[in-house]
């Protein structure tokens, strides 16, 4: 737990040590969805039938935007020990190799979680934004997601020791959830293929439950998702970074 402590202690002296952090923290869950909002607005010719879609745009983009975030510090904070490196010394310690992987990660989904709320808040205000979920609905949904996301962070992190590299991965899961999941756009919308593509990922019941779907069963499949891809995550960073140890190759990039 001490190297777990250290680990968030670090990532979040770096990131306070810079005022431009906040600037972003403060304004990006704004100046994101305001675009789509906008647009939208014009679209149906000056608000007409336009009062419920606010939420759906602003929730599908704050979640998008926790998502992203998190797909980077997982596997991006793994790269930037191994390109500065830092990796191989300290993954040759006694420390608990999941406490050093996930430590820095806290501090990034806790602050961007931290954000979803910000951001709501804002828009609510700003763009008088009216929630179909309830507000614990909604807390639920974001719990419930963790776990399949840091799955998600973990297959990136293992791609890290294997190609090299996670941002070409990164930009592609983040790109499928954009597209597939409705974030910006009713699933009804979408070609029949792409809508079977959405409905195999998690985010899309995240989604759904948040704008007052049947909040159940969603979250009953979140939890599956959760089971399943931290599962996939754990077992797939074990076996690269086990075979990675055994060919010496671990500081290499």
């Amino acid at each position: 737990m001490s190297a777990l402590w250290a680990g968030v202690r670090r990532s979040l002296l770096m990131k306070l040590r810079y005022p431009d952090f906040w600037f972003a923290y403060l304004a990006w869950p704004v100046i994101f969805p305001a675009a789509y909002l906008l647009t939208a607005g014009a679209l149906a010719q000056g608000g007409h039938g336009f009062a419920g879609y606010r939420a759906d745009i602003v929730s599908g983009t704050l979640m998008w935007m926790w998502v992203n975030v998190t797909c980077w510090s997982v596997g991006g904070a793994l790269r930037q020990e191994q390109t500065g490196g830092t990796l191989e010394s300290n993954w040759s310690s006694p420390a608990a190799r999941w406490a050093l992987l996930t430590g820095p990660a806290l501090t990034d989904i806790g602050l961007s979680l931290a954000g979803m709320v910000l951001g709501a808040l804002e828009c609510t205000l700003l763009f008088g934004v009216r929630w179909a979920a309830p507000w614990p609905v909604a807390a639920a949904v974001a719990v419930a997601s963790v776990p399949w996301v840091l799955g998600v962070g973990l297959v990136l992190a293992a791609m890290v020791f294997w190609a090299k590299d996670v941002s070409v991965m990164v930009n592609l899961v983040r790109g499928l959830f954009m597209v597939a999941c409705g974030i910006t756009c009713p699933l009804a919308v979408l070609p029949g293929w792409l809508q079977r593509v959405g409905g195999a990922l998690p985010m899309t019941y995240a989604l759904d439950a948040m704008r007052g779907g049947p909040w159940g069963t969603d979250l009953v499949r979140l939890l599956g998702f959760d089971v399943g891809l931290a599962a996939l995550g754990a077992l797939l960073f074990a076996g690269v970074e086990a075979s990675v140890r055994r060919r010496g190759a671990l500081g290499t990039y």
